[in-house]
């Protein structure tokens, strides 16, 4: 499946707070909050993605994640312009954390492979681990922007496709 949507805020009875009309949302499926494997394929390919390395039984459930990050991967590959330049949205844990879920480097790890063109940028780090807004943790903007750490970026001359797993409430950006 590459059935990529874009999400139109003025269209929706309830867009995510921070889509405006000027933003270019796009989704490959839906996801249901607080459902399991079994709610369809967007949660069963986003659970599968965000499979925390520090889950008890994690090497059985290895085959599962990378599954998802090579679909996640190939789908992306299709649906990007050339030559676009893209950066992932930052996980709620550093990567000293015991929590730290490397799902965002493994997958363009696999799409640069895929698509050579791609130009991978990091423009932010989290400089503070904390609480994922879907594991009850702080919905509020203005903390969350408080613990980036701006690392800049290379200059371009197009658009800039930030990739996030899950966009629910979209409470962040």
């Amino acid at each position: 499946m590459n059935d990529w949507k874009r999400i139109e805020a003025a269209s929706r009875q309830a867009p995510p707070p921070l889509l405006t009309a000027e933003d270019y949302c796009y989704f490959a499926r839906e996801y249901h909050k607080w459902k399991d494997y079994t709610a369809g394929q967007g949660n069963d390919l986003i659970k599968n993605f965000k499979i925390k390395p520090s889950v008890a039984n994690y090497e059985k459930r290895k085959f599962w994640k990378l599954q998802a990050v090579a679909q996640f991967a190939t789908e992306l590959a299709a649906f990007l312009p050339k030559h676009a330049v893209v950066a992932h949205i930052p996980t709620s844990k550093r990567p000293d954390h015991v929590d730290f879920d490397p799902r965002f480097d493994l997958l363009f790890e696999q799409l640069k492979a895929l698509r050579p063109d791609l130009r991978f940028e990091k423009p932010w780090d989290m400089n503070e681990s904390h609480t994922a807004v879907h594991e009850g943790g702080n919905r509020s903007q203005e903390e969350f922007y408080a613990k980036l750490e701006w690392r800049g970026m290379a200059a371009h001359d197009g658009w800039i496709f930030l990739v996030d797993d899950v966009i629910t409430d979209g409470c962040h950006f």
